[in-house]
């Protein structure tokens, strides 16, 4: 969505006719809101807390990534998030868990526990081994590298996966346009139905299946297609959805799209992208997901833009978020990733 002075906010189209009803949560800095289909607020979180994700997991229940201040600049890199807040419908907390090297993405297990992306430093050995990036005299002698955290509901943590130890340098070489601090930079994490992990890392352009007994990579995806993609989920059909952000895009400017892959072809059997083609762009954040009447929900996250596209790629809902952050690079409208709950649905505090 192209930057006007007087660019609309709130809701900008909605075609109830086409457009799955339903809810979008969006976190809104110090509160998290539910934005209904027509685009009224439908229930808020006071947080009072710098709600940089969230997301309903159980009935009266919503899940919150913290971030940091965002007037501050990150320890290790951006996504950083210092803790993990659960609170009820009333905002109450209910848990809460506090923790460094912690960033992006949480999925909640049904014991209440979480595996939680975070950071380590590599080997000095690994991290010289590691290709691709652009080097800079402000380069560390050793890269941070991904990690998946279990966080337990006593508070336990502990180191489950190391990408030190399951991926290979040699076929996870990173964009050439981007910093040697950080080596994959996860950015989402899921559970897959036949109890797989599913992330997502972007400096790698690589979605990738790990099994979590072994933690071996599966199955990985993206090098040539996709360029520092976010938020890849399993379909019910099998398939994953990925919001390709398109950033450092070889020979094609940096447009956004999402796409729908075959995991046993590799083939990319649909997508969307705007038809005036830089109409739809986000550097960063993002995410897509498929609702039940067809239609793909968007979080275009860098400009506070979410929308719903039927399947022929035409837009039935879109809304901007009128909030703004005050950031180390001026004021935002951010969305991070929003999800969409549709009627009924037994997590929503409403009825």
């Amino acid at each position: 969505m192209a930057w006007i002075r007087n660019r609309p906010t709130g809701l900008v189209y909605h075609d109830p006719k086409l457009a799955q009803a339903g809810y979008a949560l969006v976190p809104q800095d110090r509160e998290v809101a539910l934005v209904a289909s027509d685009g009224e607020i439908a229930h808020r979180w006071p947080a009072e807390l710098r709600a940089g994700y969230a997301r309903l997991v159980e009935p009266d229940l919503l899940m919150v990534l913290v971030g940091g201040d965002p007037m501050v600049p990150p320890k290790i890199a951006n996504g950083e998030i210092v803790g993990i807040v659960e609170l009820d419908a009333r905002g109450k907390r209910v848990w809460e868990y506090e923790g460094e090297r912690l960033h992006h993405d949480a999925w909640r297990l049904e014991d209440g526990s979480y595996h939680v992306l975070g950071f380590e430093p590599l080997s000095r050995e690994l991290s010289e081994a590691i290709q691709g990036g652009f080097p800079h005299e402000d380069d560390p002698e050793q890269i941070w590298g991904d990690t998946i955290e279990h966080v337990h509901r006593d508070g336990r943590r502990e180191t489950i996966w190391r990408a030190a130890d399951h991926l290979d340098p040699n076929t996870q070489v990173m964009c050439p346009l981007d910093n040697r601090k950080e080596w994959t930079h996860g950015n989402s994490i899921r559970v897959t139905r036949d109890g797989s992990w599913l992330l997502s890392f972007r400096m790698t352009s690589t979605v990738a299946k790990i099994d979590r007994e072994s933690g071996a990579v599966t199955w990985a995806w993206g090098p040539g297609e996709t360029s520092h993609q976010h938020d890849a989920r399993e379909l019910a059909n099998g398939n994953i959805l990925v919001f390709d952000n398109g950033v450092h895009r070889p020979r094609a400017p940096g447009f956004a799209r999402v796409v729908e892959v075959d995991p046993d072809s590799d083939e990319i059997v649909w997508q969307y992208t705007a038809r005036t083609i830089l109409a739809f762009q986000s550097f960063m954040g993002g995410g897509a997901q498929r609702l039940a009447n067809g239609n793909t929900f968007i979080s275009e996250a860098a400009t506070g833009r979410i929308f719903q596209v039927t399947k022929e790629g035409e837009t039935v809902w879109e809304w901007v978020n009128p909030h703004m952050t005050d950031t180390l690079f001026g004021p935002t409208p951010i969305v991070f990733r929003s999800h969409w709950y549709e009627p009924g649905d037994p997590r929503l505090p409403i009825t």
